[in-house]
């Protein structure tokens, strides 16, 4: 299980400084490749690649294209949102959202 956390935090991360759909993409063979040379099933790694990569994406105002639109939104109606209160915010409902995500994950595949 300790691969499945590494995935998921690993996707977390880079999909916070990535736009997490190229990463996504880059990372399906990556994940098929390590479910066919290990015990993992191709389901549970690609539920943890999703997990990572979907709430990473959160995290920051560039990692995910939707969050590059509502930054410019809220600019253009005169709110000011700089890159750190975006993430001070964006770390605090992500790490709400990844801890039981993972952990139905670890329930369901345990």
């Amino acid at each position: 299980m300790d691969g499945l956390f590494f995935l998921i935090f690993i996707s977390l991360i880079i999909s916070a400084f990535v736009d997490n759909v190229p990463y996504l993409l880059a990372m399906i063979p990556v994940v098929q490749q390590v479910a066919d040379n290990t015990d993992f099933s191709l389901s549970l790694l690609m539920f943890a690649l999703f997990i990572g990569t979907c709430l990473g994406g959160n995290i920051t105002p560039v990692g995910a294209s939707a969050n590059i639109v509502a930054v410019s939104f809220l600019e253009k109606n005169g709110y000011s949102v700089t890159f750190s209160t975006y993430t001070y915010y964006g770390l605090l409902f992500t790490g709400m959202a990844i801890i039981p995500a993972t952990i139905t994950l670890w329930v369901l595949w345990s």
